[in-house]
């Protein structure tokens, strides 16, 4: 089975939510093994979410934004935001 395939327009909201997680988990001076570590994955899944190679999942992502002390709409790009 492959890699499941999004939509461009998926892909790039899913870039700019892997660009979100890099600045918080960077400016915490964070590597990506010690954020893996604290959701419990692995530190190819950050970069990969980072990367958007892989469309992390909702409840991922709530975590990720916990871990990170950040709030989950912040992981959003400005256009989707209320």
């Amino acid at each position: 089975m492959g890699a499941i395939r999004y939509s461009e327009e998926d892909h790039a909201f899913f870039l700019e939510v892997g660009k979100a997680l890099r600045r918080r988990r960077r400016r915490l001076g964070w590597s990506q093994q010690f954020l893996a570590d604290k959701i419990g994955a692995r530190f190819q899944n950050i970069q990969k979410y980072e990367c958007a190679d892989t469309k992390p999942s909702l409840p991922t992502l709530l975590r990720l934004a916990k871990a990170l002390d950040m709030p989950f709409m912040s992981l959003l790009p400005a256009e989707h935001q209320p």
